[in-house]
């Protein structure tokens, strides 16, 4: 069983599930296809599930872009507006640019699992 932060369970095989129903349904990855998984490192376990789901359903390559609240946080706090905004932008044009952008999925989850209540976002 995995448990949150407010105490509560859910099993090991709904988080398959619901990592299976993500890939296949929401993003509907294809063969060859490049996806990108965005988790908060609290969620691993679920987002490893994605992965493996996205792998199975024939992606090419599945890249785990990792998160962490607590250091995001600090980012927040400490960083100059302008190191975030230059950050975010390079960030960005990363994604808008080249032909990634034509085969580039994007798993964005909210921080409880069982709360997904629409379809992940594609990019």
């Amino acid at each position: 069983m995995t448990s949150t932060k407010k105490n509560e369970s859910i099993s090991k095989a709904a988080l398959i599930k619901y990592a299976n129903l993500a890939v296949q349904i929401g993003v509907n990855v294809q063969k060859n296809q490049l996806v990108i998984v965005h988790s908060d490192l609290e969620h691993a376990e679920f987002a490893r599930f994605v992965q493996k789901a996205a792998y199975k359903a024939g992606a090419s390559n599945v890249v785990m872009d990792w998160t962490d609240e607590e250091t995001t946080k600090q980012q927040l706090v400490y960083a100059t507006v302008e190191t975030i905004a230059d950050f975010q932008n390079g960030k960005s044009s990363v994604i808008k640019h080249g032909s990634i952008k034509e085969q580039l999925s994007s798993a964005l989850f909210q921080k409880h699992p069982a709360s997904i209540t629409r379809c992940p976002h594609i990019v």
